[in-house]
């Protein structure tokens, strides 16, 4: 009995310091993501909205209003419109915002879904810029932007997408592994841990790389320091909407949005591969009269790579 007793005792002891050494590297990503304090709160405001607190910034003094969202990963914030924003400010009074549960705004452990991100676009053109606005979005926002300007028309004057997702990828729905994905980034200790090691500094350089384009070298480094910042802004707490992107639960069909909406509607899509062209002609099959623009030699974070290329864009509207 003594010697099955030691070896319970030897068992805890060995948990208990594994969960130990995991929490402490918990704790050192929390606080060597933010050495370099590139995600700032000095200079912008906050909105209450929901019971959350609402990050945004205001730049420029155009009369037409434009409102800027960054893509739902993870690593993104309203840190990467930082390029396009000055290049159209004489035009636009502009509105960037952090998205719930992203960098500077709260995050609460809740499911995120495409419609709560509608209903915030919405919340936000009516409550703090208090007139129609251009939606500029990015990537998997454009779903949130696209049913938005379906269920509120009148706070939407134009929309404009940057290369938004794939409309076949948004109709998936979620499963058995999905489900999976999302209830262990859900898990105290560990779940902050398959996070942290998910969105280390290597593979977030890795994917900007992917996604900007080998030609994108200005300010290189700076956007990878931002990026985990963002990424793991307050102690990684990003990590429920990255469970709820795994769990497919943001994915929504919009296909029959794109029918509906009044707006005008432009595409701004990279041109270097088959799968995005194919991607614009799609929404152009529901979205007959979309403006598609197409730039040889992007990838998929124009804003940032291209941004001398898209202001010219916005200024046109």
């Amino acid at each position: 009995m003594a010697r099955k007793s030691g070896r319970w005792l030897k068992t805890i002891a060995s948990v208990g310091s594994v969960f130990g050494a995991i929490h402490a590297f918990n704790t050192w990503v929390a606080g060597r993501s933010s050495d370099k304090g590139l995600i700032k709160t000095t200079q912008g405001h906050y909105w209450h909205w929901k019971d959350m607190q609402i990050f945004y910034t205001v730049h420029g003094t155009g009369e037409k209003k434009l409102l800027l969202l960054h893509n739902l990963d993870p690593c993104s914030s309203g840190y990467e419109w930082k390029y396009l924003a000055p290049k159209v400010s004489e035009s636009y009074t502009i509105y960037v915002v952090d998205f719930p549960g992203f960098a500077r705004s709260s995050k609460p452990a809740d499911t995120y879904v495409c419609y709560t991100f509608a209903q915030f676009i919405a919340s936000f053109i009516k409550e703090v810029i208090g007139e129609s606005a251009t939606i500029c979005s990015s990537g998997l926002s454009g779903a949130a932007s696209v049913l938005s300007a379906l269920n509120d028309p009148d706070c939407c004057e134009e929309l404009v997408l940057i290369n938004p997702p794939d409309l076949d990828e948004l109709r998936k729905t979620p499963d058995h592994a999905a489900y999976m994905h999302r209830v262990s980034l859900y898990m105290p200790v560990i779940g902050t841990f398959i996070y942290n090691m998910r969105y280390r500094k290597d593979s977030i350089s890795s994917q900007l790389r992917e996604t900007c384009g080998s030609a994108f070298v200005r300010d290189y480094p700076v956007m990878i320091e931002a990026s985990y910042e963002a990424s793991h802004y307050d102690h990684s707490k990003e990590r429920y909407v990255c469970a709820s992107l795994d769990g497919r639960l943001i994915n929504w069909d919009i296909r029959r949005a794109l029918t509906l909406i009044t707006c005008p509607v432009t595409l701004i899509c990279g041109g270097t591969s088959a799968a995005q062209q194919e991607s614009s002609r799609k929404y152009k099959e529901y979205c007959k009269d979309a403006r598609i623009f197409c730039l040889s030699g992007a990838e998929q974070k124009l804003h940032i790579q291209d941004a001398e290329r898209i202001a010219p864009l916005l200024l046109e509207l």
